[in-house]
């Protein structure tokens, strides 16, 4: 399970538990650079690191468990690198699951920010640009919005080259987004101001995939599991893991 940009993998502990309560492992991975990691705050040398780091954890996983496949979950801003290391190891996957992805946004950096994006490319500057997101863009649920405002591990801001990284992940699964051929599940927030719902839409409706669904729940504000519709999610989550576990082993 991948995190957004902001958060780290605390903040969707409500969702892993209820997939664990199903009886499938989660494993929550902290983005190099934020929550618990110890690298530098808000750093991105390469995107494919982060799809190094994914199959670093992804192949202990699969030794505890002994089994060959697994389940990817990205939700927001994790769902471009999971849907990057879709692309490139799409037999690894039991199925690919999106929750309000990030693959193409609303919110962007204002001219200055993309300026500096360009500038930290050509230069290798490690200038950081500030994170331009509202609590209340992420929930309209009071007591998640006080755990988002008081959380003192999230990333406020992060460096130029993260965002041109983002960019560049972002043009690879356009150019290989035909290898999505696992099951894909994706669940979009009604009133989302993040993430631009129409193009991702789009994206869901050009993947390849033979199994497929994807959900919308109107109410929702972006994090699902921060919403009034958040059992309604699980609830999808649910139908959707008893459709696409393997009867008879255990599923990751």
């Amino acid at each position: 399970m991948l995190h957004g940009l902001e958060s780290h993998s605390a903040w969707f502990t409500h969702s892993a538990s209820y997939i664990a309560s199903l009886g499938h492992p989660v494993y929550g991975m902290e983005r190099r650079g934020s929550g618990h990691s110890a690298a530098p705050r808000g750093m991105c040398r390469d995107y494919r690191e982060l799809l190094d780091d994914i199959n670093a954890l992804a192949n202990r996983v699969l030794s505890n468990h002994g089994t060959d496949r697994f389940h990817l979950f990205g939700h927001c801003f994790g769902a471009i690198p999971a849907t990057a290391y879709a692309c490139t190891y799409p037999r690894r996957l039991k199925s690919l699951l999106l929750a309000t992805p990030a693959l193409y946004t609303i919110a962007e950096p204002p001219l200055i920010g993309k300026l500096k994006v360009l500038w930290a490319a050509i230069t290798g500057s490690k200038i950081k640009i500030p994170v331009a997101l509202e609590a209340e863009w992420f929930t309209d649920q009071p007591e998640f919005l006080d755990s988002i405002r008081n959380d003192e591990m999230t990333l406020h801001e992060a460096g130029a080259r993260l965002y041109w990284e983002t960019a560049r992940a972002r043009r690879f699964i356009h150019k290989r987004e035909n290898e999505l051929s696992m099951p894909v599940y994706m669940a979009l927030a009604g009133k989302d101001r993040i993430c631009d719902n129409v193009r991702d839409r789009e994206f869901f409706n050009r993947v390849p995939a033979n199994t497929k669904i994807c959900s919308t729940f109107p109410e929702a504000v972006h994090i699902l599991e921060f919403s009034s519709e958040k059992y309604a999610f699980f609830n999808s989550l649910e139908e959707w893991f008893a459709k696409n576990a393997e009867p008879g082993t255990e599923d990751t």
